[in-house]
């Protein structure tokens, strides 16, 4: 190397400590691959993926076989969001290199962001053939088999996974959300506490523990997972939410309203906390404000069973029978079993003088709920 050559690389690296990377870049030569690759992956770490990728991209051409920069090229695009890209990056890497593992994760990564998850798990299990040790790759085809509905064969990565890495805060997150899903509360609730013992800092996490805590019916203990969420987090509006549900479900309609309002500031177009503001409201009687929250509801989603239902119950608490009746029978078309709101229409069609058709109504009650004793007195 001419002395020249060797005072030019020194003035590049030292523009690269300095984070010159501008002036690094006009002192390189263009055919240096070694030192782009190295320009680019400190551009990549300064998120600067669109320039990063363009560097890549130019080693990529003038070493079409350096499967290295294939990869950092589709890592720069994956960061761009340019996915389909990304995925032609990773196959020629692997075209070139079969073992190099990063590239078979990578798109299964790509993949799996892009919905398409049978693809995606098997280019983990492509991982896990070089490296069954490696706990992300199995916690992703985890979340994969999760995106199939196979929420057991799911459950049996994370294990796996945490088997290898105990403390992957992922792979028990990605655990209790599944349980929740099967309705394990329990396990959930100890899922989220490992984590916690982790990085108790997490609002997520906290969030978490307290919905699966409220499926527990242990309400106290979800309020302080909410609050303990809202510490770290004051616009979090599903904490806002569990607070009012909490609060609903203890009859303390009034404060529940109120948080139920915190979310609705956060998020206006929030459907769960239109509803359970107008239960609130409704709770307390106030019938008309009650309505109005109802009909937001169904401004946002006119198949929201819970709306037709409240809203059903505040009209007939106006005395507006004929009203109520419409939603009661809005309810009825989506779920024609729903046992309360046959005998809710049966009290409504009795108030009207409608009476054999409010004794039908009674009798389809007593079919799907036949301890209801209203039903049968009335």
């Amino acid at each position: 190397m001419s002395k020249k050559s060797n005072k030019r690389k020194k003035r590049i690296r030292k523009s690269m400590v300095k984070g010159k990377i501008e002036e690094a870049l006009t002192l390189v030569n263009s055919d240096d691959t070694r030192c782009l690759c190295e320009i680019g992956v400190l551009l990549f770490k300064k998120e600067n993926y669109g320039m990063a990728e363009e560097i890549f991209n130019k080693v990529t051409q003038l070493t079409p076989d350096n499967a290295l920069a294939w990869s950092n090229r589709g890592v720069s695009l994956v960061r761009l969001g340019r996915y389909e890209e990304a995925l032609v990056c990773f196959d020629e890497v692997i075209t070139r290199d079969p073992e190099f593992v990063e590239a078979w994760y990578n798109k299964g990564v790509v993949l799996h962001n892009l919905g398409k998850h049978k693809e995606a798990i098997i280019y983990y299990d492509e991982v896990l053939k070089r490296d069954a040790h490696s706990a992300e790759a199995w916690c992703n085809k985890g979340a994969a088999l999760g995106g199939l509905k196979k929420h057991d064969e799911e459950l049996a990565c994370y294990d796996r996974a945490l088997n290898i890495k105990p403390g992957y805060v992922g792979a028990w997150y990605n655990k209790g959300l599944v349980l929740q899903i099967l309705e394990k509360y329990e396990e959930a609730v100890s899922c989220y506490d490992e984590m916690l013992k982790i990085n108790p800092e997490n609002a997520s996490t906290w969030l978490n523990k307290g919905i699966a805590l409220v499926r527990c019916e242990e309400y106290d203990e979800a309020m302080k997972c909410f609050d303990e969420a809202l510490k770290r987090d004051p616009d979090d509006a599903e904490a806002w939410l569990g607070k009012g549900i909490v609060l609903e479900t203890s009859g303390k309609y009034k404060k529940a309203a109120m948080y139920y309002g915190e979310v609705l500031k956060r998020d206006s177009d929030h459907i769960g906390a239109w509803h359970g503001k107008g239960k609130a409201l409704f709770g307390r009687g106030k019938y008309e404000k009650a309505l109005v929250c109802f009909d937001e509801v169904l401004k946002r989603d006119s198949d929201h069973i819970g709306a037709w239902h409240g809203k059903g119950k505040a009209l007939f608490g106006r005395g507006k029978y004929e009203k109520a009746l419409v939603c009661f029978n809005e309810v009825l078309k989506r779920d024609s079993d729903h046992g309360n709101v046959w005998f809710e229409k049966g009290i409504a069609l009795g108030r009207l003088g409608r009476l054999n058709e409010a004794v039908t109504c009674f009798d389809e009650a007593l079919k799907r709920y036949p301890e209801n004793s209203e039903a049968w007195h009335n």
